[in-house]
């Protein structure tokens, strides 16, 4: 990984450097001593509810009835985040905790980024939705562009390639989690999230707490090679090519398992 990184930054970062969203990512687990950066769309969601059970405040029965954003601010509630340590602590927690970080590959995030946001809910529909339509479709009516419901995923990709100020749940790996910087000792794979969260919580010693199989279930429902096949097939060559341009280097960075996905792009390196 470090050599990788020399080929974007010669000279590293301090920690102490990083802005205040890389930080505010980094969750801290005293009682386990591990610091785990969460990235939206790699099941981020489950490690909150992992983070949770780990507390021993929860009970499975009371996980299950729990929202996603009751699990969110539940969290928060009972964790702290690098950002709440001054440097000393730290430095105290990155030389002696295990750093872990799961990433997924980024066409396959941001796919599943559009489905969650665009099309299964209407969170992003004022915020960024509007946006879009405004910008990307040229004969837009002004119900489309008041509304923003209905973003076609080329819009989407356009947005993203042509726009700097990205939200977490698309931004990259590197802007997120600063891996040049932060040495991760742990770096899981979101295509083999059953085996190596399950790795990961033996590590820690986390005893009888495992992945919530409705993630898994969910992971396996939504990221096939069909559904992947379906929405890149129809993606003009030059957006495919200004993604892999952006995400250059989480690409170079981590070795993402052979997909559909890396079939249709790889020859827009």
């Amino acid at each position: 990984m470090q050599r990788k990184c020399d080929k974007f930054e010669k000279k590293r970062r301090s920690v102490h450097a990083l802005p205040k969203h890389v930080l505010g990512r980094i969750i801290v687990s005293d009682k386990y001593r591990f610091l785990m950066c969460l990235i939206p769309k790699v099941s981020s969601t489950a490690w909150r509810r992992i983070f949770l059970q780990l507390s021993g405040k929860f009970t499975d029965k009371r996980l299950q009835k729990l929202t996603n954003r009751a699990v969110f601010y539940r969290m928060y509630k009972h964790y702290k985040t690098l950002l709440h340590y001054n440097n000393k602590g730290i430095d105290f927690r990155l030389n002696n905790y295990t750093k872990v970080v799961f990433v997924r590959n980024p066409f396959e995030r941001i796919l599943s980024a559009y489905r969650s946001k665009f099309v299964n809910s209407n969170q992003f529909h004022k915020t960024y939705g509007t946006q879009i339509i405004s910008k990307f479709r040229p004969n837009a009516t002004k119900r489309e562009k008041k509304r923003g419901d209905n973003v076609t995923f080329l819009e989407f990709l356009k947005y993203i390639t042509m726009t700097k100020n990205h939200n977490f749940h698309w931004a990259t790996f590197w802007n997120v989690c600063a891996p040049c910087t932060i040495n991760y000792d742990y770096i899981g794979m979101f295509e083999n999230l059953k085996t190596e969260s399950a790795d990961f919580l033996q590590h820690i010693g986390a005893k009888g707490v495992k992945f919530p199989r409705r993630a898994l279930f969910y992971k396996k429902g939504k990221t096939t090679t069909k559904v992947t096949k379906k929405y890149y097939s129809h993606i003009p060559p030059k957006y495919l090519a200004a993604i892999r341009r952006i995400y250059k280097k989480d690409f170079t960075l981590f070795a993402f398992p052979s997909s559909a996905i890396n079939n249709l792009t790889s020859k827009y390196t």
